[in-house]
């Protein structure tokens, strides 16, 4: 296994570079855009449709087998387990349950923090974090133009959370991963990887960003142009590019460690496991790597994904995602991280807490992280000066480092204080986590657009708003005072990011739908009276029951797939 996997791992190596070289080339600006987006949106489309579609059709044919080999015997089988052990006997191990063991809600809580997070970021480039009122093609409406409420959220908010909530993404997706493709195999995997985030991805790509770039445009007064033609024909995934390359890391990661089966052998590491079996504790160590990623990303940023005229500022795009400290380089760190803390199991209930496995005083800790904070916002805030001084490379070169250890010191701090102070879950704070993703894609229409196209519809200060048309897109340079936009940042942040969550949750089946279902597909498959009272008991008290039911089904049926 390990010779195939290196081959593997090789193959789709140098595929990656493959796709990411042609992007050095300064006058394939096209390609960095909108063919690299193509590229990647195809390939994680068809393995995707591939995967969603195998496994309906080996499903309908095992439902054509005899009773012996059909499913319903299997589903039979994983919901008596429960009785069988409440018996005394010894249940095969790959059917056991086991009630007792306790979620890190904690991971839940960070998800939905960092959503939120997300969703203030772009909302302040609604006001003022863009060129004026910036109809970009496919990408936000903003007012208010450069200003110091825009500078003073750009250098002490959106670019240090550009070091680390992105990347923190990454690493919680990829923290589930091993134990998930272990159970469900590569088949059942990556249907439910197609059914939730391609889907999502698809939705927003092909119908609310089409929706939301219209409407910025009506809010303009254009009906032609350069940019109007460019919003409505090309494809532009927006907030949507992370759920893309999610698509492409989990890719990579089931076909290098599945063999020919579709199973992730028992016992399998990546390489470099062994130096991950818990969070390292020399705070040496990890600003090395901080630093170290820090500098790749800059030259990555320098001499591949650059869009401006000059290589002193390093920042740009690539496949939609947006390039800048903290991400490229950052995401492919943090998302193998993720897998190796996976495989070792970094957060398990029975395992000390993060505060005790630092290597330091916690307190010590967060301290220094909170001066890399520090360092890097005033560093922004002075960048003329200081570029003055030592010269825009030197500087950029500088930011970077710093920024590299945010990346690794703010996702470990995070996740440090949400376990210390966060590990529980409630009805409000299950809700948040449960609607989370969905106020993620429903961005583009409640965050990016709706908070300044009504701004724009209901502003009657002097003098109005009017916009111009460039190669961009319509945008509006008109001067806007910095207390309103300021009051009309504060009430957008508390009434469309909460509507944004309330909006997804119309999308989720209610509870007692939920209940149901459940019930009735228990009655279906386990009778009833006295039997069929003590296992959905067993099962209606056990909140993961669908998910143990399919995998002791893809352990059963789909071995061979």
């Amino acid at each position: 296994m390990a010779i195939e996997e290196h081959k593997k791992s090789l193959a789709w190596a140098l595929g990656f570079v493959a796709f990411v070289i042609p992007s050095a080339v300064p006058s394939w600006f096209k390609y960095r855009g909108d063919i690299s987006f193509y590229i990647l949106m195809g390939l994680t489309s068809s393995v995707s449709m591939y995967y969603f579609a195998l496994y309906y059709w080996r499903h309908s044919k095992m439902g054509k087998t005899s009773d012996k080999e059909s499913v319903l015997p299997t589903l039979n089988e994983a919901l008596l387990y429960p009785a069988v052990l409440e018996a005394g006997n010894e249940a095969p191990q790959q059917h056991r349950i086991d009630t007792n063991k306790k979620r890190s809600y904690f991971l839940d809580n960070v998800k939905w923090f960092l959503i939120v997070n997300v969703l203030l970021f772009h909302l302040y480039m609604a006001f003022g974090g863009s060129i004026g009122l910036r109809l970009v093609p496919g990408i936000t409406l903003g007012v208010g133009g450069y200003n110091p409420f825009h500078s003073a959220m750009y250098w002490w908010f959106g670019m240090p959370s550009q070091t680390y909530f992105m990347t923190l993404f990454f690493f919680i997706s990829a923290y589930f991963m091993p134990k998930s493709l272990q159970k469900k195999g590569r088949v059942v995997f990556l249907k439910e990887r197609a059914q939730k985030i391609w889907t999502g991805a698809a939705f927003v790509t092909f119908v609310l960003m089409p929706l939301a770039s219209i409407w910025a445009w009506s809010v303009s007064g254009f009906t032609t142009g350069q940019g109007r033609t460019a919003t409505l024909t090309n494809i532009r995934p927006q907030n949507a590019w992370f759920l893309w390359w999610l698509l492409l890391f989990n890719l990579w990661y089931v076909f290098v460690v599945t063999d020919k089966d579709g199973r992730s052998p028992e016992g399998y590491k990546l390489p470099l496991s062994k130096y991950f079996k818990d969070i390292p504790k020399s705070c040496w160590a990890r600003w090395l790597v901080g630093a170290i990623q820090g500098i790749l990303q800059l030259i990555c940023n320098w001499f591949i994904f650059s869009t401006w005229n000059t290589p002193t500022e390093p920042m740009g795009g690539f496949a939609s995602m947006p390039i800048n400290t903290g991400t490229f380089v950052s995401y492919l760190l943090l998302f193998y991280i993720g897998l190796l803390a996976g495989e070792n199991k970094w957060f398990d209930p029975e395992k000390p807490k993060i505060c005790e496995r630092l290597g330091m005083n916690v307190w010590l800790f967060r301290i220094i992280v909170f001066g890399e904070y520090i360092l890097f916002g005033l560093g922004m805030t002075y960048q003329n000066d200081i570029q003055a001084a030592i010269g825009p490379r030197v500087y950029w070169f500088l930011m970077y480092i710093i920024g590299g250890l945010m990346t690794i010191d703010i996702s470990l701090v995070m996740l440090e204080l949400f376990q210390s102070h966060f590990d529980y879950t409630n009805t409000l704070l299950t809700w948040l986590a449960r609607s989370a993703y969905g106020a993620y894609l429903l961005e583009n229409l409640f965050i990016w657009v709706a908070p300044a196209a009504i701004f724009t519809y209901t502003y009657n200060g002097q003098p109005p708003i009017e916009f111009v048309n460039n190669a961009w897109g319509a945008a509006s340079f008109t001067y806007i005072p910095v207390a309103t936009l300021v009051v009309a940042y504060l009430y957008s942040a508390t009434f469309w990011i909460p509507l944004c969550f309330k909006a997804e949750s119309f999308l989720q089946p209610s509870a007692a739908s939920s209940s149901a279902a459940r019930s009735t597909t228990t009655t279906s498959f386990v009778g009833s009276g006295p039997q069929r009272s003590s296992i959905a008991h067993t099962i209606d008290n056990n909140s993961c029951a669908a998910d143990n039911i399919i995998n002791c089904k893809s352990k059963a049926i789909y071995a061979k797939l």
